[in-house]
């Protein structure tokens, strides 16, 4: 079989993994987010664009959010709605998610998660979890597994991700990701990830293909009830594209 060429954005990996809980959580209360996304694709190829607004609620034991977002890549735009949630037990954290494309030309039909952290030592966590995605060309089915390790205000996570379409076609890719956390609720992370996983390529092909990308992640509160979120992103994208750009939001803390 022919070697696919490399591709993936470091955005779809981190998206891969947002259901993993995290020990350092945002206060408890409610939160707005408003972001903008932007990357810019060699070859004079037109620009990907994205707008999400989001609400989410955090409590002691238990969070819940939603998001309504508009994507433009590959010259064609699409729409798609979100919501998920998380529940602690005896130290045991499942998180769902769920989300639907009215239009579904780019994005999943429908897609639908889940992820299970499970302490196991002092500081370190077991997670597993999988997710399933009906695009309009192609299924595609995800499985991930991985450890977490907390030590002040530090964490260091490794996942391993096998992305299967319906047609046969599997690939592996792996994710590297570290993140420091300070003052009330700050974050700054780095992320690589390289292998193979599920992905579209254009309007009308999903492939298994190669990843190679590495981003910065973070939030930041600048006053009072008011931060912001960011995302700086670079993507190997083999013989196709190389992309380069990111996301930055505002939030506001209720």
């Amino acid at each position: 079989m022919r070697r696919a060429p490399r591709t993936r954005t470091a955005a779809a990996v981190l998206a891969a993994l947002a259901l993993a809980p995290a020990l350092h959580a945002a206060d408890e209360g409610v939160l707005l987010s408003l972001e903008q996304g932007y990357e810019t694709l060699d070859g004079d190829r037109p620009e990907w664009k994205s707008t999400a607004l989001g609400a989410a609620w955090s409590g002691t034991s238990a969070a819940a959010n939603v998001e309504w977002r508009e994507v433009s890549r590959f010259g064609v735009s699409d729409r798609q709605g979100s919501i998920g949630g998380s529940g602690t037990w005896h130290d045991i954290t499942l998180a769902v998610e769920a989300s639907g494309s009215p239009d579904h030309e780019l994005l999943p039909e429908y897609a639908a998660g889940f992820d299970l952290g499970v302490p196991v030592a002092k500081g370190l966590l077991l997670h597993a979890g999988a997710r399933r995605a009906a695009y309009t060309q192609e299924d595609a089915t995800l499985l991930r597994g991985g450890l977490e390790y907390y030590v002040g205000p530090a964490r260091l996570a490794y996942t391993v991700i096998n992305g299967r379409l319906e047609s046969g076609e599997s690939g592996t890719a792996h994710v590297i990701q570290a993140d420091d956390y300070y003052g009330a609720a700050n974050r700054v992370g780095l992320v690589a990830a390289t292998g193979g996983e599920a992905t579209r390529i254009d309007p009308n092909t999903v492939v298994v293909a190669d990843v190679l990308s590495a981003a910065v992640v973070g939030r930041h509160w600048i006053h009072g009830p008011w931060g912001v979120s960011y995302v700086l992103s670079w993507t190997e994208q083999g013989d196709f594209y190389t992309r380069w750009g990111g996301v930055l939001g505002l939030i506001f803390r209720l």
